[in-house]
C-alpha cells in the first residue's frame, strides 16, 4: 500500500462513506439495538461501538484528543456523530493529515490510512448494520470497487479473530456489492 492520498481526497471519500452509515444510526434513534448482525459476536450496539472505538483508535495515531468511546448508557446516535467529527477535523489540518502513522499495514500518511482502511471498515460495517436492522443495504458502488482493490491483495492479513473471516466463494455472475461482501466473510 505506498500509493498515498491526498487529504482532500481523504476527507471526501471518508465523508461520504461515513454520510451512509450516520444516516443508517440515525434512523436507529431511541430504538433498541440488540438486533444480531453479520458479525455473529455482535449486536447492532456492539458494532457500533467497534466503530466508534476504530474511529477512537485513528485519530489518536493522528496526535490528537481522541472522541469519546460508547458507554452503556450513551446513545449510538450521540456518540457516533462526534467520532465522525474528530476524524474530519483532523483531516482538514494539514499538517496532522500529512503526518505518517503506524498502521497494521505499513507506515503512511494520517490521510492514506482514513481514506483507504477507515472508509474500507466504515463500508464494510455499513452493511452490516443495514442487514441487521432493516435498512438500506445499497452501498455507493464506486466505494465497492476502491475497497475491493484495496482488500484484494491483503487477503490473508485481513482474516482471523477480531477481523474479517473466511472469504466464501460468491455465486456465478454475482455483482460487485456481493463480491465485496462474500470476499470480506459475508453472507448475501
Amino acid at each position: 500500500m505506498t500509493d498515498s492520498m491526498t487529504p482532500a481526497e481523504a476527507s471526501r471519500r471518508y465523508a461520504h462513506i461515513s454520510d451512509g452509515l450516520e444516516i443508517r444510526v440515525f434512523a436507529l434513534a431511541g430504538q433498541a439495538w440488540a438486533a444480531g448482525t453479520p458479525c455473529t459476536e455482535w449486536t447492532a450496539r456492539d458494532l457500533i461501538s467497534h466503530v466508534i472505538a476504530v474511529h477512537h483508535q485513528f485519530v489518536a495515531m493522528a496526535g490528537i484528543e481522541p472522541p469519546a468511546l460508547l458507554g452503556p448508557d450513551d446513545e449510538p446516535d450521540m456518540v457516533f456523530p462526534a467520532a465522525r467529527e474528530a476524524v474530519l477535523q483532523a483531516l482538514s489540518d494539514q499538517e496532522l493529515a500529512e503526518k505518517v502513522v503506524e498502521s497494521p499495514f505499513g507506515p503512511m500518511t494520517f490521510a492514506t490510512l482514513v481514506g483507504r482502511i477507515l472508509v474500507a471498515d466504515t463500508l464494510i460495517h455499513t452493511w452490516d448494520l443495514a442487514r441487521a436492522t432493516n435498512q438500506d443495504e445499497k452501498l455507493d458502488p464506486q466505494a465497492v470497487t476502491a475497497t475491493m482493490e484495496l482488500l484484494r491483495p491483503l487477503d490473508q492479513s485481513i482474516r482471523g479473530e477480531g477481523m474479517f473471516g473466511p472469504r466464501i466463494e460468491p455465486a456465478p455472475g454475482a455483482d460487485e456489492q456481493t463480491q465485496l461482501l462474500n470476499y470480506c466473510g459475508r453472507e448475501v
